[in-house]
């Protein structure tokens, strides 16, 4: 088994990227349930038997069909289909014949498919109607076989249109991400430009940004940004960042902090001589998921979210069951922050999304209409309705504190 297994870890191939997708369908089954006359033999053994617990064979059916009595004539079960990529999953809860995973490995649209059985419950063997005609203990009508005989072809039918609804699902994701945007290529800051507090635009001379082992490294020394060349809307933009251990000025001693700030618009640093006005999506030790509005105070800049009743330190916090709250300055906390943060380098809350100080995080920020959506390592961790603007530019923060970014994807939604 050693052996086998270190033969197929040879041949596993890895993706960066797959879809995902699930799918589920309860169905009503029959149930074979005995005939009066049946169940009047079965009591009639029953009370024959030497003691309370059934020990032949003839006993223990007896018990078996008197018990089936008191069954519905139809019985709802759960059936689901998962994909991972190309590997499709049947999710069974019976026992399930050799035969039926056989006949829905050949017949699936994906290849590899297997099956689970005895999942989400237990509705006892699922013999084929062949089986059924064999006979064999299997197909013995009892709490672990009562299902129609017609049972198994009704399940692998849903199944199959399960699975017809995946690969559908799937042809519409590869195509979405065949159509997404490496925002940064690996080598160089191509289709970005720099702009720095007091220096200006592509003005760099102590070498913030700098891309190094396809990362792109932001020291933190000089407060500014790299921003697109080009305005977005209606996209899913990725982020996978790291902090380093530097820090600088006054935030030396500070909890890490930077930002991904969208639909900027305007004029290069307008907000505090660093960044355009827009909103932020905020990168900081134990805040990261926050939403900031960087604006000029004006309607122009706004954003509403639902909160919860009590604030933290005079902000709101993100509640999915909350009231609604419009801002145009200001922030919005992520729903889990910690009610205690301090703004100290190293802060790490109890309940913290981010991982660890070193570790690899990957920030999803879904612009969809004037809605955004942001999810911290598949968490979705803050939600803002009616934000206003909702186009612009995207620019990444250089804010006091290292840090490396390994990948920046948008993907354009539909309606782009």
């Amino acid at each position: 088994l050693a052996a086998e297994v270190f033969k197929v870890v040879q041949t596993i191939q890895y993706h960066d990227w797959v879809s995902l997708d699930a799918q589920q369908k309860e169905i009503s089954l029959g149930v074979r349930l005995p005939g009066p006359a049946e169940v009047k033999r079965a009591q009639t053994i029953i009370a024959k038997a030497k003691g309370p617990e059934m020990e032949t064979r003839e006993e223990i059916y007896a018990r078996e069909t008197v018990l089936l009595n008191d069954y519905p004539k139809q019985v709802s079960i759960l059936l689901q289909t998962f994909r991972l990529g190309d590997l499709a999953i049947a999710a069974i809860p019976c026992e399930v014949f050799a035969e039926t995973g056989l006949e829905l490995k050949e017949n699936s649209p994906f290849t590899p498919t297997f099956t689970i059985s005895l999942a989400n419950g237990y509705n006892g063997y699922l013999p084929t109607p062949a089986q059924h005609r064999l006979g064999g203990y299997e197909t013995w009508r009892a709490r672990s076989s009562y299902l129609e005989t017609e049972a198994s072809p009704r399940i692998t039918t849903t199944l199959y249109e399960l699975f017809d609804k995946l690969k559908k699902d799937q042809l519409a994701d590869d195509k979405q991400h065949s159509e997404s945007i490496d925002l940064f290529n690996g080598k160089n800051l191509d289709g970005w430009y720099t702009f720095l507090k007091g220096h200006g635009r592509n003005n760099d001379p102590n070498n913030v940004f700098t891309v190094e082992n396809n990362m792109i490294r932001i020291s933190g020394e000089d407060w500014g940004c790299i921003t697109t060349n080009k305005e977005f809307q209606n996209y899913k933009l990725v982020v996978e960042f790291k902090w380093g251990d530097k820090t600088f000025g006054d935030r030396a001693k500070k909890a890490r902090d930077n930002g991904v700030l969208v639909h900027s618009r305007g004029i290069d640093g307008g907000f505090s001589g660093s960044w355009m006005h827009s909103i932020e999506c905020q990168i900081i030790e134990g805040g990261t998921g926050d939403f900031l509005v960087v604006g000029d105070g004006s309607e122009k800049f706004a954003l509403t979210a639902k909160v919860a009743p009590e604030k933290q330190g005079g902000s709101y916090v993100y509640s999915p069951d909350g009231n609604v709250a419009t801002i145009h300055k200001g922030r919005i906390n992520w729903f889990d922050r910690d009610p205690d943060w301090k703004d100290e380098k190293g802060f790490r809350g109890e309940n913290d999304v981010e991982n660890p100080f070193g570790h690899w995080n990957r920030y999803e920020c879904v612009a969809e209409g004037d809605q955004i959506s942001l999810y911290l390592n598949g968490i979705l961790v803050n939600q803002a309705l009616a934000v206003k603007p909702s186009k612009g530019r995207i620019q990444i923060q250089s804010e006091g504190a290292e840090m490396f970014v390994r990948k920046i994807e948008l993907t354009p939604l539909p309606g782009n």
